[in-house]
């Protein structure tokens, strides 16, 4: 009688696959449902554009927009390609100098053509990473001890209180000037409008970061 109960109870794989079922049932409909908000969004974007009118014409529509995505893209091969013909022209060039004569020095030439959008998305995203990689080694050190010392927090609560409203676009001059006063290197190794992005973007994740970690 034992052995035919255990039979009949079901077993843990089963209620597994119940489980996998159920999972992927969520996962389908949560998917499903961004899909339609999706599309619906785009069509109220489709039928807005053709009323919103601006001195350049109409409001660009999803096709629009799609199609000079293609074209920006399209822009970005052109320019990886033309980078790989300048560095094999020099090389070619320098298997020439070889033949003539074996001791020739070989110098590889930068490619000084214009970044593409998606360059520049890759600078954003490296600016916004340092940026917020030095408010953090600033601002979590500083906030674990205003967070265990009153005295500290008293003391410098007023300063936080006061420079946490600043925009970015007050920052952003201020910044500027104090870089181009102290980084007056002829040769410089990091650009001097990486490191004021970078700097600016730190002193606007400062104090959200400081903030949170006294709390």
């Amino acid at each position: 009688m034992t052995k035919l109960s255990a039979l009949l109870q079901p077993s843990a794989p089963c209620g597994t696959l119940k489980q996998a079922i159920t999972v992927v049932h969520h996962n389908s409909k949560q998917i499903l449902l961004s899909l339609i908000g999706l599309l619906v969004f785009l069509m109220v974007w489709t039928v807005a554009s053709q009323f919103v009118k601006t001195s350049l014409g109409n409001l660009p529509n999803p096709a629009a927009v799609g199609e000079q995505f293609v074209n920006l893209y399209q822009e970005h091969a052109d320019e990886q390609q033309k980078e790989q013909q300048f560095y094999q022209r020099q090389r070619d060039r320098h298997q020439l100098k070889l033949q003539r004569d074996p001791n020739a020095q070989f110098t590889l030439f930068p490619y000084t053509g214009k970044e593409t959008i998606f360059d520049q998305i890759i600078t954003s995203l490296i600016t916004v990473m340092v940026g917020f990689g030095l408010a953090a080694l600033i601002a979590i050190p500083f906030g674990i001890a205003l967070g265990l010392s009153d005295y500290l927090n008293q003391a410098f609560n007023p300063i936080v209180q006061v420079l946490k409203p600043i925009s970015p676009l007050a920052w952003l001059p201020l910044v500027t000037m104090i870089v181009s006063a102290m980084y007056t290197s002829s040769d410089p190794i990091v650009p001097k409008s990486f490191i004021v992005s970078a700097l600016t973007v730190m002193l606007c994740c400062l104090w959200p970061m400081l903030i949170n970690t006294v709390l």
